[in-house]
């Protein structure tokens, strides 16, 4: 198991945080009360599938709003946003995919 001192944090907001463990060499992206683990691929795989949510996806209402779930087909858990909360994961996923470039060009 990592030690809190074996994680970077990336970036972060009131909703979402993206931190990196330094010794699974995995990102951790929590969401409100969701979490979800991601390699380096995993994480630019997960950016790609939300930059390609169109408007049609978003049609389950929930809590008032239309929402899209994004689920792995293999897991019993996943996420359920809006087109708002996609924007500003798709946001600060970039934003942390950066960081995590300039870390690795300094700590290298």
């Amino acid at each position: 198991m990592c030690c809190v001192d074996q994680f970077i944090d990336l970036t972060s907001s009131n909703e979402c945080q993206i931190t990196y463990c330094k010794v699974c060499k995995t990102f951790s992206l929590s969401y409100k009360s969701c979490c979800a683990s991601f390699t380096e691929v995993e994480l630019k795989q997960f950016r790609q599938i939300l930059e390609g949510l169109r408007a049609g996806d978003f049609s389950y209402e929930l809590a008032g709003s239309k929402k899209a779930i994004i689920k792995n087909p293999y897991a019993c858990i996943g996420f359920c946003l809006a087109e708002e909360e996609v924007s500003l994961m798709v946001l600060q996923i970039k934003e942390a995919l950066t960081l995590f470039e300039a870390f690795h060009i300094i700590y290298k």
